[in-house]
């Protein structure tokens, strides 16, 4: 999974580069915090829950979860991270009060997630649904972090286009 780590990276990479021009300069504040570049505001946090959805669904299904990981860890700082605006935005609404932080997730660079995982410091990762990230599972693997995916669903299209990639998605889905 290695080489195929580093050729996802560097193709990531490559094609961020090549589309940062078109981002607009008003959204300088919120790349900033997609590239991990903020998040020492937040953290740090010891022992913390962190648990991540993509948009406004997964986020709305998290919400029993994290009443759940409240009342069963209330020890644990509980992070929550979304990956759109609109989730981020949803999370503020529903869960704001009941997390330590909600907070983007980071870009797949190696450097925004290493940052993430610093300031975040969770003893778990939990995915909410399929939202999967090669460099951020691979970094909290790295670091034995334990990983967790709830709710998760795959379509029969999406299963059939796992199937063509087997070697890729085993590795993947390895990290739970």
């Amino acid at each position: 999974m290695t080489i195929l780590l580093i050729f996802y990276q560097a193709v990531f990479s490559f094609a961020v580069l090549v589309l940062l021009p078109f981002f607009p300069l008003k959204r300088g504040r919120k790349m900033r915090q997609k590239l991990g570049l903020d998040l020492k505001e937040v953290g740090p946090f010891r022992n913390s829950i962190w648990v991540h959805a993509l948009s406004v669904g997964e986020v709305m299904s998290a919400v029993p979860l994290i009443d759940v990981l409240n009342e069963q860890f209330p020890e644990n700082d509980i992070v929550f991270s979304a990956t759109t605006q609109q989730g981020i935005a949803v999370a503020r609404k529903h869960v704001e009060g009941k997390v330590k932080a909600v907070i983007p997730m980071p870009m797949d660079f190696w450097w925004s997630i290493r940052r993430a995982l610093l300031c975040v410091n969770p003893a778990v990762f939990v995915l909410v649904e399929t939202d999967i990230w090669p460099g951020l599972l691979s970094a909290v693997r790295r670091k034995r972090i334990k990983c967790l995916l709830v709710n998760g669903r795959i379509s029969p299209k999406t299963y059939a286009a796992y199937r063509k990639f087997s070697f890729v998605v085993r590795t993947m889905f390895g990290f739970f």
